[in-house]
């Protein structure tokens, strides 16, 4: 049984524990841009980063953003809010270039289901913190 370590806090996971992570190319709109990082969450660090979040966590039923609903529209990719679409780390509205990779983490615990969704500054500011290195390569 393989183990791994929390890249916030550098705790040992076990695999019993939930599989709370993001494996991502990160693109335009973020300092990491062209890297791709494997951030994983041990259910402590998780939960401290909910009780953070500015936004509702809780959700009956986790969505997809559905970035051609929004193509259509004569939207500055780096600068105009679309409607309906936030961050639940910062609260901000996200623009089109926050859709790069669907920055999300959708976790059960227990009985009750958990959706955070980043924005690029807000994701950029979690690899920036993370102890334990979480770039996996460019591409």
């Amino acid at each position: 049984m393989k183990n791994h370590n929390c890249n916030i806090c550098e705790k040992e996971i076990s695999e019993q524990d939930p599989n709370i992570a993001i494996d991502k190319a990160l693109g335009y709109g973020s300092s990491h841009d062209e890297e791709i990082h494997h951030v994983r969450w041990c259910t402590d660090c998780f939960a401290n980063l909910i009780n953070t979040c500015a936004r509702q966590t809780q959700v009956a039923v986790f969505t997809e953003i559905d970035r051609q609903k929004y193509e259509a529209y004569d939207f500055h990719p780096w600068e105009d809010k679309l409607p309906g679409e936030f961050c639940t780390v910062c609260g901000e509205g996200l623009v089109l270039l926050d859709f790069n990779d669907n920055l999300v983490i959708q976790v059960e615990l227990g009985n009750t289901k958990h959706e955070v969704r980043f924005c690029n500054k807000c994701f950029d500011e979690v690899i920036d913190n993370c102890k334990q290195n979480s770039f996996v390569r460019n591409y």
